[in-house]
């Protein structure tokens, strides 16, 4: 199912983190009530004191979850950014898969 289908637009934070909780196999990595995520070449990362300057970010706060791994050939691990406005709502997320080829 697509994650936008459980979590749109607009979905609370309180809701988003109940949604991953829920999931066994989902973690939450982080959560940052202080910044969003921005995208540097198509990769989200968490807005820091040393990158904030760079702008872009995407919300005003932020959480990662971890969802999982799979092999084909190599390891991929799945991550997701979840970007939330000043009152908490979802405003925009990335799914983000790496490949572990080493």
């Amino acid at each position: 199912m697509h994650m936008l289908m459980r979590m749109p637009v607009g979905t609370k934070m309180e809701r988003v983190i109940k949604v991953v909780e829920r999931n066994r196999k989902w973690k939450i990595d982080a959560i940052n009530n202080d910044s969003g995520y921005r995208l540097r070449y198509g990769t989200p990362a968490f807005v820091t004191p040393y990158n904030i300057h760079l702008g872009g970010a995407i919300g005003t706060q932020s959480i990662r979850a971890y969802l999982g791994k799979y092999t084909l050939v190599f390891r991929v691990d799945v991550v997701v950014f979840f970007g939330f406005d000043e009152n908490s709502r979802l405003v925009d997320l990335h799914v983000i898969k790496y490949v572990d080829a080493l």
